[in-house]
């Protein structure tokens, strides 16, 4: 089974996606801020990322750069997911290295899926 690593300081958010990826056959491990999450991408060598921006101790800009910036977590494919969606903020994240962009307030956890699915097999 595929192994999603959902970054994200909102508890109910995390919730939710965990739902939708679980019923699609993922494993899902979780991290409630960017430190936690570098190392469970170290330690679980997940399928895909996906990362929130705002977030306490380390945010999505600082996790994206560290997960880029190593070699052990440089492959794994990141897709942004934040409430920011100015077109300033995409266009960052993506020149950083991320593979995709979902803006939390315009898609379902179910559609989420589906676009990381997409991603991945490309």
């Amino acid at each position: 089974s595929r192994t999603l690593l959902h970054i994200d300081d909102d508890s109910l958010f995390r919730r939710a996606i965990r739902r939708v990826f679980e019923a699609a056959g993922w494993n899902v491990v979780e991290a409630e801020h960017g430190g936690i999450g570098v190392k469970s991408a170290l330690n679980e060598a997940p399928h895909a990322i996906l990362l929130d921006i705002r977030m306490p101790v380390q945010d999505g800009f600082q996790t994206l750069r560290a997960l880029k910036a190593s070699a052990d977590t440089r492959g794994i494919p990141v897709i942004m997911c934040s409430s920011l969606g100015s077109k300033e903020d995409i266009g960052f994240c993506l020149d950083a290295g991320a593979v995709g962009y979902l803006v939390k307030t315009q898609a379902y956890p179910e559609e989420m899926r589906s676009y990381v699915e997409r991603l991945l097999a490309a």
